[in-house]
């Protein structure tokens, strides 16, 4: 069984129309599971939508199913796929949590311990700098490294949502560890 939830978004310079429904074939839903999940996977969610500047171009992400878990998270796999002229080209598969409600995917050498901590503490401001960022952890993020920190024993993250994203920065030294809001990206994910 595949599960398969899409939506698209048709875009003409600022304005958005709405949604429409995109659909699937079963052999297609299939094939994208079995090629970003592998063959022991029976179902995925399949988020669909249609690439803005290529209108005649589908985008689909898919999340598999938990495989175990991982810093006691349950462990996921995504993957990006892109259908142009007809064929389905999947770009390799990115480690994912689920921390709560939300799904974490971390890249760029960037551990799922760091991943669980850079998130936790995102998850847990309320304000930084005066800017409410108690929003800012929802639905589907990405934790990363950062740009280079200019002082020793830090290390700077960035974890990107369904919102803004924000640097986090990790400054250890005698043993002892602090994190940090560095800056805050307020535009359009």
């Amino acid at each position: 069984m595949v599960l398969a939830t899409a939506a698209a978004f048709d875009c003409v310079a600022i304005t958005l129309d709405a949604p429409t429904q995109i659909e699937l074939s079963g052999l297609e839903s299939q094939m994208l599971v079995l090629r970003v999940c592998g063959q022991r996977q029976e179902k995925a969610e399949i988020t669909l939508r249609r690439d803005v500047m290529v209108p005649e171009s589908l985008l689909a992400r898919v999340t598999c199913v938990s495989y175990g878990t991982v810093a006691g998270y349950p462990a996921l796999k995504i993957g990006r796929c892109q259908k142009a002229e007809g064929k389905w080209d999947c770009q390799g598969v990115t480690p994912a949590l689920r921390i709560h409600d939300v799904v974490v995917e971390y890249v760029d050498a960037v551990t799922a311990d760091e991943a669980v901590e850079i998130t936790k503490y995102a998850s847990s401001l309320a304000t930084s700098n005066g800017l409410d960022v108690s929003g800012y952890v929802v639905g589907n993020c990405r934790v990363g490294n950062g740009r280079t920190v200019p002082f020793p024993g830090a290390r700077n993250f960035t974890i990107a949502c369904d919102a803004p994203a924000l640097s986090i920065t990790k400054d250890c030294w005698e043993g002892r560890c602090r994190l940090f809001v560095t800056d805050v990206d307020r535009s359009i994910p």
